[in-house]
């Protein structure tokens, strides 16, 4: 897995999975949690002091959990 700033879009990072490119655009998080998702494919990013976790909304499960940055 590989995650990407975007320079010029502070709103969008680019997350590498499984030899895939997806662009994941930040959404409002009532937690405080930092939220990207991409709602094509259902793949979301979530990140909360010290872990990070990609989830699948089509799936129904984790596809990554306990992620340290």
């Amino acid at each position: 897995m590989r995650i990407e700033a975007v320079a010029d879009q502070p709103d969008v990072i680019l997350l590498t999975w499984q030899g895939t490119q997806h662009r994941l655009e930040r959404v409002h998080s009532n937690s405080g949690a930092e939220r990207f998702e991409e709602l094509s494919t259902g793949l979301v990013w979530i990140l909360i002091p010290g872990k990070a976790m990609l989830l699948s909304t089509s799936q129904g499960r984790a596809l990554a959990n306990e992620c340290h940055l």
